[in-house]
């Protein structure tokens, strides 16, 4: 980053130890590596090794633990049904291996209270070695360790095992877990003011795409404007733009919760980028703000990628997808920073060995620095003359969303809503009195979105579900109050769906812990029967929704407006329960008959 020109450089550490969270996110203990090997050893007709770590570091598991130096010499047995997590289960896997074809972070904790020793993985739907990174976190107490094997070998292995009434494999690991320090470097492009814009890329991941491509794009962004700047090429922006690179989703939620920094005003994310986008099929994606803080980052985002990116016959280059938390973390309502992020779906090679750098295509790594770095100039300079054409860019975006739209009429007004507080946000570019001028051209701008909507929604009068308001069962979808699908339901509904809305309605939850949530700051004996997580990401639109004013069954409706999924609203009660339980939330109660 010095190289690159940029100033206020300086490294913040944070506690791996696998205990200090920061929100709910605790960074796993620090983990060393330095050797791994897994061989079958009986039937001797099969003898041979099955992974290596000095041949491929994927092989094994972070946060494995050592075996003694000389090894263990333990039976493998399968766990590749979900009815083996379920109490009653007779299975013996006391000091045994696993071996599994399922997602081996959904089965290790209870794999760990059943005696397991490790275990061993594959995953059936790519090639390559997959990078396990998410088991025994945060702590790995009961010293597990783990081998992820390549898909041919992982078949093998299951023949062996299906023909075999006894399978032995030999292993060795060769680490230390510890605590120690995670570091996130960042410097700045100074602006005239301390307002920033963040630009933001994860490091500490095995591949090419994900994550060394991003991080490379933003240093390279850094440098470009650093010295365009220098040679008088550019002014020196009204905002500082704050480059940083740090561990995905713990750096950004660390930064977000320091008491002392400058305000975060938006920001960007690059998270795998630089594959081919016709060859592998991979438009550069653009994962925009959440329903619950919708904001102008998309819109801009898309304009510059539009006016940019030309497609190539009928393959679109470009795409919008759904907001995911990754490190947009900080579009959260509770910081209200929106930070969409730039990525390449190519989930053959997410994960696995065979992401590497000479997969990588100069072409995609320009195109997708040069919509970062417009993206990123732009906002650090706009005014009110940038802010009243991004309202008006919002309100284009928008009104195109609504007349694609092909869903209910509850949804159609969800996006409206979505649309009217998209545009409001970009007054938030500008201060004093443009702030003022600004809100009556917004207000005009919004007339657009207003008038787009009731020509989409009278269009679709006649559509089955075309009533605004709507029923929730806990049950089944939500039903547009009136619709003939509303009444058949609510004629054979029994009395218990109806105390379930009573009491949900009675119920508004309030946030107590800044971002989202992971679960992984629970009691460690409420992590293995809480069917909600622990995970990387937990609970993410009930969360984002619970903003101290809307009650159960309307966090239902946003949930259901912006996902088109019908939450089940007994299991969303329970949920938030839950989180009311072990000091997630709190939970408003209003009057009986509320």
């Amino acid at each position: 980053m010095r190289k690159a020109g940029l100033s206020d450089v300086k490294i913040m550490e944070l506690e791996a130890d696998g205990k200090t969270h920061y929100g709910d996110y605790i960074i796993p203990q620090a983990w060393e590596a330095r050797g791994g090997e897994l061989f079958i050893t009986q039937p001797k007709s099969v003898a041979r090794r099955l992974a290596s770590y000095k041949q491929c570091p994927n092989s094994l598991f972070m946060y494995s633990a050592a075996t003694p130096p000389s090894g263990l010499e333990l039976e493998i047995v399968p766990w590749d049904d979900l009815k083996q997590l379920r109490p009653g289960c007779n299975q013996d896997y006391a000091g045994k291996l696993v071996f599994t074809g399922m997602d081996p972070s959904s089965i290790w904790r209870e794999a760990a209270n059943r005696g397991a020793a490790g275990i061993i993985s594959m995953n059936g739907k790519q090639e390559g070695v997959h990078w396990q990174n998410y088991c025994f976190v945060p702590r790995n107490e009961k010293r597990l360790f783990g081998f992820s094997l390549r898909n041919a070998e992982g078949l093998r292995l299951q023949n062996v095992l299906r023909r075999s009434p006894r399978v032995m494999a030999k292993a060795r690991v060769d680490a230390t877990l510890f605590d120690g320090k995670a570091e996130t470097v960042t410097g700045i492009v100074r602006g005239k003011s301390a307002d920033e814009i963040l630009a933001f890329a994860h490091l500490y991941e095995a591949g090419g795409w994900d994550n060394a491509s991003s991080c490379a794009s933003l240093l390279e962004i850094s440098g470009i404007l650093t010295s365009a700047i220098k040679k008088g090429l550019l002014p020196r922006p009204k905002r500082t733009i704050r480059f940083m690179l740090g561990w995905e989703c713990y750096s950004i939620m660390a930064w977000m919760l320091q008491k002392k920094r400058s305000r975060v005003l938006a920001g960007l994310t690059m998270d795998g980028v630089g594959r081919d986008i016709i060859k592998d099929h991979a438009p550069l994606g653009i994962h925009g703000t959440p329903d619950a803080n919708p904001a102008y980052p998309d819109a801009l985002l898309a304009a510059i990628a539009g006016k940019y990116l030309k497609d190539k016959g009928n393959f679109r280059m470009w795409k919008m997808f759904p907001f995911a938390a990754s490190d947009s973390l900080s579009s959260d309502p509770w910081f209200d920073a929106p930070m969409p992020y730039l990525y390449q779906p190519v989930p053959s090679i997410w994960h696995t060995s065979i992401d590497t750098p000479d997969g990588l295509s100069a072409d995609s790594l320009k195109w997708s620095a040069v919509i970062g770095a417009t993206y990123l100039w732009f906002l650090a300079n706009a005014g009110p003359k940038e802010a009243i054409w991004l309202a008006g860019e919002t309100a284009r975006y928008y009104r195109g969303r609504l007349l694609d739209f092909t869903g209910d009429a509850v949804r159609l007004r969800h996006l409206r809503d979505c649309g009217l507080k998209a545009v409001d946000s970009a007054s938030k570019l500008v201060e004093g009195k443009g702030k003022r001028l600004l809100a009556r051209g917004i207000k005009k701008i919004k007339n657009a979105i207003s008038i787009q909507y009731a020509l989409e929604r009278d269009r679709g009068e006649s559509v089955p579900g075309g009533g605004i308001s709507v029923a929730v069962s806990n049950e089944g979808p939500l039903l547009a109050r009136g619709s003939s699908a509303w009444r058949k339901k609510t004629a054979s509904r029994k009395r218990e769906p109806y105390k379930t809305l009573e009491e949900a309605s009675c119920l508004i939850p309030v946030r107590r812990v800044p971002g989202l949530l992971t679960l992984q700051t629970l009691p460690e004996e409420a992590k293995s029967n809480c069917r909600w997580g622990p995970g990387y990401h937990a609970l993410v639109q009930p969360t984002l929704w619970a903003d101290g004013k809307r009650n159960i069954p309307e966090i239902a409706r946003a949930i259901y407006g912006e996902t088109g999924k019908a939450p089940d609203l007994k299991d969303l009660l329970d949920s938030f329960r839950f989180l009311e339980q072990y000091g997630y939330v709190s939970l408003k109660r209003k009057p009986a008959g509320c």
